[in-house]
């Protein structure tokens, strides 16, 4: 029976047991290979046994498949994790869109979310850095960030340097003029 073979797999991984829980799964599997559940649960197993390159494929198989919330949400964050760990981050934003949709309260899935988001934008940075070291966009970005430091005098200097690389891009005088302006509200900052 492939459910009870599958409900000794959820026991077996409940108590941590990984590598029982593997047979149990993978039997059930044989018997009813469209038991995303199981397949989900085999998956995770394999990654907790540190056989992510088993346990990868079937978590990108049984993902969408995957209508328990709680199993969904621990199959998405496995997912993200491993892509991460791998650099493979192209991978990730699907599920994690995916994720937000379906579980925007959990915080867990909040905090992969940021960290997916946090890594894309650091990879982007780094490839826009190493193309552009000194175009308007990278000082942009490098006084924004100053900005949220409240470092408003390098921010300042980082928002002069992207009006000398470019005096047309689009909201950089704004952003100076702001940025000076919450820096001091003497009469030569208005």
């Amino acid at each position: 029976n492939a459910e009870a073979c599958a409900n000794l797999g959820q026991i077996a991984f409940s108590e941590q047991e990984y590598a029982e829980a593997v047979k149990w799964f993978t039997e059930s599997l044989k018997i009813k290979p469209q038991l995303w559940d199981a397949k989900a649960f085999l998956g995770l197993s394999d990654m907790m046994l540190g056989r992510t390159a088993d346990g990868d494929p079937l978590l990108t198989e049984a993902f969408p498949h995957i209508t328990n919330q709680n199993l969904r949400v621990q199959v998405g964050v496995s997912l993200v994790r491993f892509h991460m760990s791998t650099h493979s981050l192209s991978q990730v934003v699907g599920v994690v869109d995916e994720l937000e949709q379906s579980a925007q309260a959990d915080p867990e899935v909040l905090y992969v979310a940021y960290r997916a988001y946090s890594a894309l934008a650091a990879e982007s940075l780094n490839s826009l850095y190493k193309r552009w070291p000194e175009s308007a966009r990278v000082h942009q970005i490098f006084a924004q960030a100053a900005v949220t430091q409240e470092d408003f005098p390098g921010a300042i200097k980082q928002y002069k340097m992207a009006i000398e690389a470019d005096s047309n891009l689009p909201g950089i005088h704004y952003e100076l003029g702001r940025t000076i302006l919450t820096n001091s509200q003497d009469s030569a900052a208005l």
